[in-house]
């Protein structure tokens, strides 16, 4: 897996430097979407739980984004806080999974999800609904990054950025903890590893990388 994963970065970030416009788009577009694989893989692979909402952390953070960049924020704060918001969205959906569990936890984020795109498409004034938003072009160091060259080149750079923390946090204790919760709850609880907070920081690690993805 790990070869493979690494063939696809390299092969990304070829086509990135090589590609035609239509290779870069699609490779921008790979590369979004495997950010927010890697969030659901924290959250179904490694702490064993069901979330059938993981769109809906995308949506937050790619309107949170849209918004503030129309406000006139500036990416280096826009994105950080659209990921936070993310993140705490997170957060909120894992709390259930305190006293629920199986299909009746994954039943619970997928309302969740059902809340937000009730939410966003509903609150016209705000997102502009089922329309969405005119979003203004990226610049980074004065420069715009908006043609597909520049897009495939900051989604592949952000991918190897968040393959390469998730990487760090499966081969942390936290990863081998998550990995005891799915395996055997109660065998994990009994040696003193507080199983509902590991499953949130799954949840909230999870939901900031979706919506990083929702960002890009």
């Amino acid at each position: 897996m790990k070869a493979l994963l690494t063939a696809a970065v390299l092969g990304m970030v070829a086509v990135a430097l090589l590609g035609a416009d239509y290779a870069l788009s699609q490779s921008a577009f790979v590369a979004t979407w495997a950010i927010a694989g890697l969030g659901l893989s924290l959250i179904v692979g490694q702490a064993g739980q069901i979330s059938l909402g993981h769109g809906a952390f995308l949506g937050i953070g790619a309107y949170v984004e849209g918004l503030l960049a129309v406000a006139g924020w500036p990416p280096w704060v826009s994105a950080p806080a659209a990921v936070a918001l993310a993140a705490a969205a997170g957060w909120v959906a894992s709390l259930p999974g305190r006293r629920l569990g199986g299909m009746a936890f994954a039943m619970s984020t997928l309302a969740i999800a059902l809340l937000v795109e009730e939410g966003l498409v509903r609150w016209e004034s705000v997102t502009g609904g089922a329309a969405g938003l005119a979003v203004p072009s990226l610049r980074i160091a004065g420069q715009v990054i908006s043609g597909p060259l520049g897009q495939s080149l900051v989604s592949t750079a952000l991918l190897i950025v968040a393959y390469a923390c998730c990487r760090r946090w499966v081969a942390s204790r936290i990863g081998r903890a998550w990995r005891a919760v799915r395996e055997d709850e109660a065998a994990a609880a009994a040696v003193g590893i507080d199983c509902g907070a590991l499953r949130s920081l799954a949840f909230v690690l999870g939901a900031g990388l979706a919506g990083l993805a929702g960002v890009l």
